[in-house]
């Protein structure tokens, strides 16, 4: 099952992830610029899509582009 986490802001994003599971994060902007990934060979990818329209803008992106089976939203910055 191709699973994506999209999160607002990198600091939502928990130390531990950052540093000891790389492969299993990125930035929206990165991913744009090309950088693949395989969602079949990791059990769930997270994504910094960014605040407002732009998170917007990057979840349609997400699903143009990686097809997931389910994206789960944890960090909106709807506070912000």
């Amino acid at each position: 099952m191709r699973i994506i986490i999209s999160i607002a802001l990198e600091k939502e994003l928990p130390d531990f992830i950052k540093l000891d599971y790389p492969h299993l994060w990125s930035r929206i902007q990165h991913l744009q610029s090309g950088h693949s990934i395989d969602l079949d060979t990791v059990p769930f990818f997270i994504v910094v899509t960014g605040v407002g329209q732009k998170s917007k803008h990057a979840i349609e992106w997400i699903c143009r582009h990686l097809v997931p089976d389910e994206i789960i939203n944890i960090g909106t910055a709807g506070g912000i």
